[in-house]
């Protein structure tokens, strides 16, 4: 699969922000229309957020499904159908940025779709797992 160079990816990225605008289904905040301002093929790798700040990865998802903070950490979870997407924030110099990001299965000790993710990007959101 071809890579993209580094020094072109926020710029891409900033193009897919700004052609995606603002969205919403009868769901809620952050649902946006499947395939809204993104390319046909989508990377898999939840590391392609790491470095992303709130503002940036709030253009590319829209509002998490879910929110905490844990310490110094704020945690947001988006999920997809049959995964969740994990991303961990912290403040810096820059405001919030994404240090660490991951995808689980929604059943603990299974492994993630790994078109998880992809379908996420494209705005095929799941509704939030019932409260326990």
């Amino acid at each position: 699969m071809p890579r993209i160079r580094p020094s072109l990816a926020l710029p891409l990225l900033l193009l897919l922000a700004a052609c995606a605008g603002p969205a919403a289904a009868p769901g809620g905040a952050g649902f946006t229309p499947a395939g809204a301002g993104l390319p046909d093929r989508v990377d898999a790798k939840p590391d392609q957020f790491k470095g992303l700040t709130d503002t940036a990865l709030l253009a590319r998802l829209g509002q998490p499904d879910f929110r905490r903070h844990d310490g110094a950490a704020e945690i947001w979870q988006y999920y997809g159908q049959g995964c969740v997407l994990d991303l961990f924030l912290y403040a810096g110099d820059d405001g919030k940025t994404v240090t660490y990001a991951e995808t689980r299965n929604r059943n603990p000790g299974q492994d993630p779709d790994p078109q998880c993710l992809p379908r996420l990007l494209q705005g095929q959101r799941q509704a939030p797992p019932p409260a326990q």
